[in-house]
Formats: structure tokens, C-alpha cells, sequence
């Protein structure tokens, strides 16, 4: 009887081990091709296929964004411990712990509304895309509210000091355009200049440029689109003075954040919650991060 005890719980243990690999199979397949591909984008990007030796570095006056804050508030900063609710009470506790810039997901809604939200997973499902009254309606976490795009010009008009970054979750030079509209018809065009417009894509600076002349830029290199010579030619070029770039980017290939710095470039490096994570970059030479938690004041406790 123990015999047959022990066979029937190998044998089902294989089972269970056999759906579970087979439930996890795709994630396995998933995350071999993205190492394979970064691996493979990461010699491209630290390749010098570029001399940047005769250009000069950008200089500063020391008051701009760039030079005066540290964080930017990932997806609006944490609430109660919670993180990614790009949430009305988010950006309120982001505020009052010192946090001047923001990172504002912008995308539009079923019937084109442009609103503030990283994701519709935690209310809507992944692939659900709500109507602004489901939107506004639908209560994160069943506990926070959710940002518009009025809503968050409006939050920028009650803090004159406040900066945002934006992240296109569609197509920039369409969301940008949108943001202009409103902030216009809200008589708050002023704001546009506290605007830190985001882009994933070089090409896309000047369909946005196009659009309105945003003065505050950042390129975000995530590893797979840009040699690091050739974004600090393009930045240097463009007069774009920062740039995000993911935390395991900067792991695998650190040299990369010397060749931009070297030209007064600031790097921002994403995301980062740890003090002791952000001290070794900084050593590196990066001078701020994207960070769920971290604000302002924890730059001090840095040597």
C-alpha cells in the first residue's frame, strides 16, 4: 500500500510539474528571446560606430529640470504602498513628499478621450479600452480616482512648480496634439512649458516638434534602438539634455552612461527603488532616476 502510495504522488507531481511548464512555456520562450535579442542589441549600442570626439557638450544655466531634481515620479509615485495607479491621490502624496516631475502615462480612451493610466489591467482587463464615462467611473483599486487629461492639467495649474513627463502610450505626435488642444481651450497653455515630452524613437522629436514647440525633451533608451554615440550626437545635436534608460541596460553595458555624460547629457536611470542601487549609479555618474518610492530628499543621503 505504501508502495503504491508513493508511486501514485510521484506520478502526480510529474503531472502537476508537466502543466505547469506547459502553463509557463510561452513566458520561457518570451523572456530567451528577449535576453537573446538585448544581449545581441547591447554590443550594437555600446559599438563606436561614431567619432563624437569634436563635438562640444551641452552647457546649462543650472536651474533647468534636469539640473535641479532627481526623480521622476514613476507612474505617479506610490499610494499606501501601492504602485503603477497613475491616480489622483498618487500624484497628490508625490507632491507633498518634494517630487517635481511626474511621469504622466498618456493614452486616449475608446471614444478618444486623452486620459492619464499606465494600464487597464487592474480595472478593465489588458485588452479592454474603456469610454471616458467607464473611465471616470471606475474607481482604482476601487479606491482611488482616476486622472484625465483636464484633470492633470488641472493639478499642474495648482502647483506652478510641478513638471510632468510624458509617455505616449499611442502615437506621440497624435497625443501631444490632443494635450495641446486642451490645455489651449483650458486657457492653461502655460503649462506646455513645465511639458517633459518623452519619445521612445528619435524620428519622433520633430513629428512632436511639428505638433507645438515643446522645449523639454527626453529620449528614453531602453537598449534595442540606439547606439550610445549616436544618441549623443543626436542629443548633443538636437540640444536634448537628458535621457531614461532602463537600470539593466545600464548594468550590462555601464560605460554607456560615461560616453553620454561626457557631453553634459543627464541620465535618469529607470526604475529604481533602492538607495543602495541608485549609489552605484551615481558613482557611474547618473544624475537621477525614475522610482515608485524615492523623492527628493533621499538624494542627500547619497554620497
Amino acid at each position: 500500500m505504501k508502495k503504491f502510495l508513493k508511486i501514485f504522488l510521484c506520478v502526480l507531481l510529474l503531472l502537476l510539474a508537466f502543466w505547469k511548464i506547459r502553463s509557463i512555456y510561452p513566458y520561457i520562450l518570451s523572456a530567451r528571446d528577449f535576453v537573446v535579442r538585448n544581449c545581441f542589441a547591447l554590443v550594437k549600442t555600446h559599438f563606436p560606430a561614431y567619432d563624437i570626439s569634436a563635438l562640444p557638450p551641452l552647457t546649462e544655466q543650472g536651474n533647468e529640470w534636469y539640473a535641479k531634481y532627481h526623480f521622476i515620479a514613476h507612474t505617479g509615485g506610490h499610494i499606501e504602498g501601492r504602485i503603477d495607479t497613475d491616480s489622483k491621490e498618487a500624484w497628490k502624496h508625490s507632491y507633498e513628499r518634494g517630487v517635481r516631475i511626474i511621469d504622466a502615462n498618456l493614452r486616449f480612451t475608446a471614444d478618444n478621450h486623452l486620459i492619464v493610466r499606465v494600464s487597464w489591467v487592474y480595472d478593465f482587463g489588458q485588452n479592454y479600452s474603456p469610454t471616458l464615462e467607464q473611465f471616470k467611473n471606475s474607481l482604482i483599486f476601487m479606491k482611488y480616482h482616476p486622472m484625465t487629461a483636464e484633470d492633470m492639467i488641472q493639478f499642474m495649474l495648482l502647483h506652478s512648480d510641478l513638471y510632468i513627463a510624458g509617455d505616449a502610450k499611442n502615437d506621440p505626435a497624435q497625443i501631444y496634439s490632443a494635450l495641446v488642444n486642451i490645455a489651449k481651450r483650458m486657457n492653461a497653455e502655460e503649462i506646455l512649458s513645465r511639458v517633459i515630452v518623452s519619445l521612445h524613437r528619435t524620428e519622433d522629436v520633430e513629428r512632436v516638434k511639428a505638433v507645438y514647440p515643446f522645449k523639454n525633451f527626453v529620449i528614453r533608451q531602453y537598449g534595442w534602438r540606439h547606439n550610445w554615440y549616436k544618441l549623443a550626437e543626436f542629443c548633443v545635436k538636437n540640444d536634448i539634455h537628458a535621457v531614461n534608460i532602463f537600470n539593466y541596460i545600464i548594468d550590462a553595458d555601464p560605460d554607456g552612461v560615461k560616453i553620454l555624460t561626457s557631453k553634459g547629457i543627464h541620465v535618469f536611470a529607470a526604475v529604481v527603488n533602492s538607495l543602495s542601487q541608485l549609489q552605484a549609479y551615481k558613482d557611474l555618474g547618473v544624475t537621477g532616476a525614475v522610482s515608485d518610492y524615492l523623492s527628493e530628499s533621499d538624494w542627500e543621503l547619497l554620497r
